[in-house]
């Protein structure tokens, strides 16, 4: 059934359209929203979307576009029917999963803790800043980290890196720098 209130509101599914375009179906407990498209001014939040599923919990999802003039927040969106976008993609094309402020080409974490720039390197890690090699490393080479989150190629047993080559029977112990190989036991 269609109906179009003396506000000019179109309703699908029910007699109150409370959105300019709203399809429910009605038969279930609680009211399943098929579409809506919402423009709140008055709160500098615009969006549009479309929500499958219940209105109340958070059984199904959300897909639209949202924009808030006071904070900036511009994007699109997929979530569940209760809280924060889970997926968003900005207006400068960041996609952000689990936050709504995308801070590089691919961001993970409320805060952005995970993060790949633009050219697919992974930047961040845990929050921890890291640089991989930009090369394949050569055959039984290890990743090195120096500390301050840079990684490069090291041979096993090399200064700061691996561990040292031995014979059978061998035992490793470490000074606290290196990797030192014992006598045979």
């Amino acid at each position: 059934q269609l109906f179009v209130s003396g506000s000019g509101n179109v309703g699908i599914g029910t007699t109150a359209p409370a959105p300019r375009f709203h399809v429910s179906d009605p038969s279930p407990a609680n009211t399943q929203e098929l579409a809506r498209f919402a423009w709140s001014p008055a709160l500098n939040d615009y969006r549009a979307y479309i929500k499958v599923g219940h209105n109340t919990s958070t059984d199904g999802g959300t897909f639209g576009y949202q924009y808030n003039s006071v904070s900036s927040l511009a994007g699109i969106y997929l979530g569940n029917n209760v809280g924060a976008p889970q997926l968003f993609v900005s207006g400068s094309g960041n996609v952000g999963i689990g936050t709504t402020a995308p801070a590089a080409q691919l961001s993970v974490g409320a805060s952005s803790e995970f993060q790949v720039n633009a050219t697919g390197n992974i930047t961040r890690i845990n929050n921890v800043v890291t640089s991989f090699p930009a090369t394949q490393g050569a055959a039984n080479t290890i990743i090195r980290n120096d500390g301050t989150g840079i990684l490069s190629w090291a041979a096993p047993g090399s200064t700061g890196g691996g561990l040292p080559s031995g014979t059978t029977g061998q035992t490793l112990r470490s000074d606290g720098t290196n990797w030192l190989a014992n006598s045979v036991i």
